[in-house]
């Protein structure tokens, strides 16, 4: 979690690529203390150009991928580490594109999972964001545990105190079970449509609230026929869909843990009949 993020020269993985649906050869390398992103076709000397990378989103382990700016609005890199093949390839959804995908708008809800401190982009806008884009990388204590800006005031007004008095930080354990789910599902829920709350954003959302006040996900109407695998997020934990004409997925008790834990996963269903499974992760 703390690799998550950061600048892109903290973590470079060097790229030379040729993708054959487009023609196009890319490569990432580091230049004089600064990570470049460089692309060409060759026989066409029109498409070609560079661009500098600012960020890296993702460990590496699973994936990874680059962030630059252009006139200040923060763009994805055309082209993704595969942690799990080893390899370099485009991204998601264009691996048969003919085209150099350099439009690819960072969204807070890729960037808010990723980062800590992210700054909002600025009013009316996607992806211009106020640079830096984030002011700590990778994820930080705070956001499971919410901010801890009143915990070091205290800590420092009263050091005696601070260690019997952790009121001002969130123990998820100590939450109801809506909220302390909720929790983990800011980041760890995908639906198959995802609808922000009138006048606020899922990035405002902090540990101890309740995750429906910002956001809703929403998930294809049971049966269907891939009701539970739309649902499910890729990194293996089960959301909670708020969809009452569908079945709910309940989260185990714990969400953290080696990934031959065995999680128990109540199913629900619209008439109300009700199984267990054990899922290996």
């Amino acid at each position: 979690m703390a690799h998550a993020s950061g600048p892109a020269t903290a973590n470079l993985i060097s790229a030379d690529f040729f993708h054959s649906p487009s023609g196009v050869h890319y490569r990432i390398c580091s230049e004089n203390a600064r990570v470049w992103l460089s692309f060409e076709r060759p026989g066409d000397s029109a498409v070609n150009g560079k661009r500098e990378l600012l960020y890296y989103i993702g460990s590496g382990h699973r994936g990874l991928t680059y962030l630059f700016a252009r006139d200040g609005f923060l763009f994805e890199s055309p082209i993704n580490w595969y942690g799990r093949e080893q390899r370099w390839d485009m991204a998601p959804a264009y691996q048969k594109a003919d085209e150099i995908p350099l439009n690819l708008p960072v969204v807070t809800s890729c960037l808010r999972c990723h980062v800590s401190e992210m700054q909002a982009p600025v009013k009316g806008t996607e992806n211009l964001y106020p640079r830096p884009a984030f002011l700590q990388p990778g994820v930080s204590c705070e956001r499971c545990h919410g901010p801890g800006a009143a915990h070091i005031a205290a800590a420092h007004a009263a050091p005696a105190q601070i260690a019997g008095d952790q009121s001002r930080i969130v123990n998820p354990a100590k939450l109801s079970p809506e909220l302390r789910d909720a929790v983990c599902m800011q980041c760890h829920m995908e639906g198959k449509v995802a609808i922000e709350r009138a006048g606020r954003h899922a990035y405002d959302f902090r540990p101890g609230e309740s995750l429906s006040d910002y956001i809703r996900y929403y998930v294809p109407t049971w049966p269907g026929p891939s009701a539970h695998s739309e649902g499910l997020t890729t990194r293996g934990l089960t959301p909670f869909v708020f969809w009452s004409s569908i079945p709910t997925w309940v989260l185990p008790k714990t969400c953290c843990g080696p990934s031959t834990a065995r999680l128990q996963v109540v199913l629900i269903d619209p008439s109300g009949f009700r199984r267990r499974r054990v899922l290996n992760r």
